[in-house]
């Protein structure tokens, strides 16, 4: 604000400029280049506000009155904030509601098409009416957002990469419950650990959440063209911890179909064998760089038809992660790495899961566990003792049997448990029904399991069906 109000002196003679020029306003803007004014900035309006300045587009006086309506603005702010009760607040909160007014402000010039509107805006309107319409925008902007969540969220793909399930399970949700456009508009509250291909974390605010969410439903639309089981294989054949890796599966399902059709294969699988990948390599090896993008973006045009992938927004995406993937593959090719971005699965892994349990518990040993679990009054004592000492998925099956866990026990030592453990005690039960939440039983270990599944998050819900159906004892 200090360098708005430093600006003032120099104006009036800009001011003469513009008013002599009998071009219009925004051809001079064109002409000018205004720079360093990007759409995504977070610091938008001041950005936009100091280059009109320095250009001379709007007169001293306006300036000025721009410069008391923020100040009076602000202080609006900090006796709403505080509820009327007094002025008296931090320094920290304070400087956090003007960031918050320069974002509200910022959105509200962010949604036109050119500078022209803005400062016809800044002129015309007062700012305390810019700023509730800014908040208006973007409390429309988090309806529509929430139902754009909505549909992605039942979408998910069944993966156990924890950065992937975490994120959209339980990171993004807080978004919408803590989001505050009246006093925080420039925060960004929850937890995103997944990795986007393309992420401007330099955004913030519901302008990051909105490129983050229209960004996931494009790769996820990419994703839902191919089996999630398939896509699983991948990620397992990418790295034995995949579950524990920041990894960006849109990219990994990408250059595997990718990879296919530049052998000429078809994309009914994703797979790729070892005789795939050397035919990719040698495809590939003999390309200086501008062809080999070229012939990656070609192939990614080709596969967008294929999939019926119109939208410029999914083709404009796409093209922009096989542009990054230029220099990666040329550097594999050097290091003989190709096999970490076209990596090498068998179809066997998409058949069964080959379920080895370690050695039973002798019926001595069972019974003096199970008395232990049931003197213990805290169910984390309970759970260490099961963790500790069973190995074999029909031991832990006697023991929820056993007397011991009660109610709410089960709930606790069910979420200790592994995705494959849980399906593995759902395939003792052999049951045929597609949804295993909605079996009735009279078994009380099983009826908690039901509760158990119900309140889980539908990726994490189908990773557990999908492993079920995988296991072959």
């Amino acid at each position: 604000m200090n360098q708005i109000i430093s600006s003032i002196p120099e104006q009036e003679e800009k001011q003469l400029e513009c008013k002599k020029s009998k071009k219009h306003i925004g051809e001079l803007i064109k002409e000018q280049q205004i720079r360093n004014v990007d759409k995504d900035e977070t610091h938008f309006f001041e950005k936009v506000l100091a280059e009109i300045i320095e250009k001379g587009y709007l007169h001293p006086e306006v300036v000025q009155q721009i410069q008391l309506e923020l100040i009076q603005l602000w202080t609006k702010q900090i006796e709403v904030f505080n509820r009327g009760k007094s002025s008296s607040i931090t320094e920290e909160k304070a400087k956090a509601l003007l960031e918050s007014i320069y974002f509200t402000l910022g959105f509200r010039l962010w949604v036109l098409e050119d500078l022209d509107e803005s400062i016809a805006l800044l002129k015309d309107k007062p700012i305390e009416v810019l700023f509730e319409e800014g908040q208006t925008y973007i409390k429309e902007k988090l309806v529509f957002l929430k139902g754009q969540y909505e549909r992605l969220k039942n979408k998910l793909l069944p993966t156990e990469n924890m950065a992937y399930r975490d994120t959209y399970g339980e990171g993004i949700p807080p978004f919408f419950k803590f989001y505050s456009p009246e006093f925080a508009s420039q925060e960004c509250p929850g937890s995103i650990d997944y990795p986007l291909s393309h992420d401007k974390m330099e955004e913030n605010g519901i302008t990051y959440m909105i490129g983050y969410i229209e960004k996931s439903l494009l790769e996820h639309e990419l994703c839902w063209k191919f089996r999630g089981e398939e896509i699983e294989v991948l990620l397992q054949a990418y790295h034995k911890g995949y579950r524990e890796l920041l990894i960006n599966i849109y990219e990994v399902v990408l250059m595997h179909a990718i990879g296919r059709l530049m052998i000429g294969k078809n994309l009914e699988t994703l797979i790729l064998e070892e005789e795939d990948l050397r035919s990719i390599e040698r495809t590939i090896e003999i390309l200086p760089t501008h062809l080999l993008e070229e012939a990656l973006l070609t192939k990614g045009m080709t596969l967008l038809e294929d999939l019926d992938l119109r939208s410029p927004q999914m083709q404009f995406y796409v093209m922009q992660t096989l542009k990054k993937y230029v220099p990666r593959i040329e550097l594999a090719l050097e290091e003989e790495t190709l096999d970490k971005i076209f990596t090498i699965a068998n179809q066997e892994d998409l058949q069964s899961i080959h379920y080895q349990g370690g050695e039973r518990l002798s019926d001595e040993t069972f019974k003096a566990l199970t008395e232990r679990i049931r003197e213990s009054q805290v169910v984390k004592d309970k759970i260490f003792w099961i963790k500790q000492k069973v190995q074999h998925v029909e031991d832990l099956r006697d023991i929820l049997e056993a007397d011991c866990i009660f109610d709410k026990e089960y709930v606790k030592l069910y979420e200790s448990l592994e995705d494959i453990e849980i399906a593995l005690l759902l395939n003792l039960m052999r049951i045929d029904e597609n949804d295993y939440s909605e079996v009735e039983t009279e078994q009380d270990w099983f009826k908690w399991l039901n509760q158990y599944l119900k309140q889980l998050p539908k990726a994490q819900y189908e990773v557990i069906k999908h492993l079920v159906q995988r296991i072959k004892q």
